[in-house]
């Protein structure tokens, strides 16, 4: 099966390797970091490498990028791609469950223990298991926290205004079914960050505590025309669990009402509802899609860990002549590029982002805008509007490519940047194509564009002195 397994940093150094069967050189590591660098961003996530000089004759190289570190298996035989990046995949998450945070230096801090994980996940190369709460029983190394984790400066909680104890984001709840006081706690941002096992650290407080973690995370996909008309608009949402609860109680959690499954029969009258293409669940769901599709409500039994326990997916209706037939917030942004050909070797181009997030106090944050720009440019200069602030530019010539950041954007405001390039042959007209496509990246927290919302998170109390902490996060990407 698998010969061998490591993680390398995006310099190339090995931080984790492990050799299962023998069969193939140890410098493994260097052969796949010189291929992604010769390729780049052509590199393929899946590769084989044969050269009978070195003798790594027909080595697979299967590898997934998390958090800017590489986890590579190789193997001789032929397996399963799709197999492989599975386990990949389950492996990074079991990983991060046991120190917490997934960068270098809780690896580094960490060695010992995942060293140990990896003797329980893998026997000579063949995979054993991949649960968090499974490993428990055989895994005693207590995790060390990193700087990050202590000072709580990496986490996304530290920035995440709302949590919640059985309830919607921003206000707390004391009952599922009792009245509500308009309080709004911030979690502390040491608390996604922790290990699911206890240790010696500052944080030994909060890990004793039984808390759980919802995050509602939608990426959207938008194709705007020339024109700004909007060619394509997709939602793909997940909710996505973290759980640091004692004996794996019973939650239940519940979403809108004005939600239906465009699979079931009552599709038929689902004008201003949230209609959702598709949905899927993890195996720890007790309720049916059927039964989901009646009363809205989840009820499962977590696992120790972190484990996406819904994904689902929706293409809003575009009608530019009419209401929309899905109940959906608008887009949060619209952009509209004007591109004008000063001179034969002079081109303009104009970008302007118009933010449309309807939610008072609601911001974007780490906007960023990617201009292509055409490949005979010999340089390349931006003009932004006077007294902006928060804003920068730069022009990367050996990409092409033009990156516009914007650290806070608020809703019902305008941004303008206007680009000016300067060719080195009078060829404008021909090249003003390669300007494009334009595309965005950005962070809005407390915000989906679905309108998909948790209406109320129960978790089973078993006795008077149970009482776990819920919390709940937004966030469109």
């Amino acid at each position: 099966m698998f010969s061998q397994f490591f993680i390398i940093n995006p310099r190339g150094d090995s931080i984790i390797f492990r050799d299962y069967r023998g069969d193939s050189p140890k410098n493994t590591p260097e052969v796949f970091f010189r291929h992604i660098a010769t390729l780049k961003d052509n590199a393929l996530p899946i590769f084989q490498v044969g050269d009978s000089n070195s003798g790594n004759d027909g080595i697979n190289f299967v590898s997934i990028k998390q958090k800017g570190l590489y986890f590579v298996v190789t193997t001789k035989v032929n397996i399963s791609p799709s197999y492989a990046v599975e386990f990949l995949s389950r492996c990074s998450k079991v990983i991060k469950d046991y120190v917490g945070t997934l960068n270098e230096e809780s690896i580094r801090n960490n060695f010992v223990l995942i060293y140990e994980l990896l003797d329980e996940i893998l026997d000579f190369g063949y995979p054993q298991g991949t649960s968090t709460e499974d490993l428990k029983s055989f895994v005693f190394n207590e995790p060390i926290l990193g700087s990050d984790q202590i000072q709580g400066s990496s986490s996304f909680f530290q920035s995440m205004t709302g949590s919640v104890v059985g309830g919607v984001v921003g206000n707390v709840v004391t009952n599922v079914v009792g009245a509500v006081s308009k309080k709004t706690i911030i979690a502390p941002s040491s608390s996604a960050a922790r290990p699911v096992i206890g240790g010696s650290n500052p944080l030994k407080d909060r890990e004793s505590a039984n808390e759980v973690f919802i995050d509602l995370i939608e990426l959207l996909t938008v194709v705007f025309s020339k024109d700004g008309s909007i060619l394509r608009y997709d939602i793909d949402g997940s909710l996505v669990v973290k759980s640091f609860l004692k004996g794996s109680p019973e939650i239940c959690l519940s979403l809108n009402e004005d939600m239906v499954i465009s699979s079931q029969d009552n599709v038929q009258n689902s004008y201003g509802m949230i209609v959702l293409d598709d949905c899927n669940f993890h195996e720890c769901v007790a309720a049916k899609l059927q039964d989901f599709s009646i009363d809205h409500t989840l009820v499962f039994s977590p696992p120790q860990g972190e484990f996406t326990l819904m994904n689902y997916r929706l293409s809003p209706s575009i009608d530019t002549t009419g209401p929309t037939t899905n109940k959906h917030s608008p887009l949060p942004f619209h952009l509209v590029p004007f591109i004008d050909v000063v001179a034969p070797n002079k081109i303009e181009a104009i970008i302007k982002v118009r933010g449309d997030i309807p939610k008072a106090g609601v911001q974007a944050s780490n906007v960023v805008v990617k201009i292509p720009v055409p490949k005979n440019t010999a340089s390349c200069g931006c003009d932004m509007d006077f007294g902006i602030q928060g804003q920068s530019y730069e022009y990367k010539s050996q990409e092409n490519m033009v990156y516009w950041s914007i650290k806070r954007f608020n809703g019902n405001s305008e941004q303008i940047l206007r680009v000016k390039i300067l060719l080195d042959a009078p060829n404008a007209d021909l090249v003003k194509k390669e300007i494009g496509p334009i595309s965005m990246e950005f962070d809005i927290p407390m915000y989906t564009c679905s309108g998909i919302r948790i209406r109320y998170l129960k978790v089973s109390e078993r006795n008077k002195s149970y009482q776990p902490h819920r919390w709940i996060r937004y966030i469109s990407q």
